[in-house]
């Protein structure tokens, strides 16, 4: 009987012991998968940011251009006394 129960707990230890090492490398293969999808998607994360940062930059480039028209307008119409006094 004693042998009976010891013989159990040894086979309960170890049928837990594999539980835990199935589940451990569940979350290892779920964390590799998650890696390797993300991966994949790198290099359009990567265009985007290229296509993104170019749309910036020609942005940029419109607000100088619209701004120096504004600008070009207003000096136009001020007298000389007030563009002096905004260059200060």
């Amino acid at each position: 009987m004693v042998m009976e129960n010891l013989q159990k707990d040894k086979c309960s230890a170890l049928r837990d012991q594999l539980h835990q090492h199935v589940q451990a490398s569940d979350d290892f293969i779920q964390n590799m998968i998650s890696a390797l999808d993300a991966f994949e998607r790198e290099p359009i994360l990567l265009e985007n940011i290229e296509q993104l940062t170019q749309e910036n930059m020609r942005l940029k480039q419109e607000i100088v251009r619209l701004r120096d028209i504004i600008y070009s307008k207003d000096e136009g119409n001020m007298s000389s006394k007030l563009r002096d006094a905004l260059r200060e």
